[in-house]
């Protein structure tokens, strides 16, 4: 989602809100009009732009890519430097290919001994 497209869902949400208040007299037009205005959904737009350039900065960290490769699917086991996986602490990042080993062990164990039904039947 973009800054703009995330700026634009947020200033609907606030007018659908500000209009609700407004109806119910909970709080004046004039403030209606100005919590619904060009500045503030500017202002939103701002947060929004600040907000995913936090979030990007946070999850492309080492730590955050190797985690995030640890949450796919396909991957059973991250191999990092001792160090990096002690400081993690997270199932799945290993600091040896022994360790690694007795993860995917563990993994398919669990997976073979799932129940085999599918949800729903």
């Amino acid at each position: 989602m973009t800054p703009q497209s995330l700026a634009a869902a947020l200033g609907v949400v606030l007018s659908f809100v500000v209009g609700i208040l407004s109806s119910r007299g909970i709080i004046s037009k004039e403030m209606a009009d100005y919590l619904a205005g060009p500045e503030t959904l500017a202002f939103l737009g701002v947060l929004a732009t600040a907000g995913l350039g936090a979030y990007a900065f946070w999850s492309n960290r080492p730590h955050g890519i190797i985690k995030s490769a640890n949450a796919l699917p396909q991957v059973d086991a991250v191999i990092t430097k001792q160090k990096t996986a002690d400081e993690i602490q997270t199932p799945g990042i290993v600091g040896s290919v022994e360790q690694a080993e007795k993860v995917v062990s563990t993994s398919r164990r669990r997976a073979h001994h799932a129940d085999p039904t599918p949800a729903g039947n």
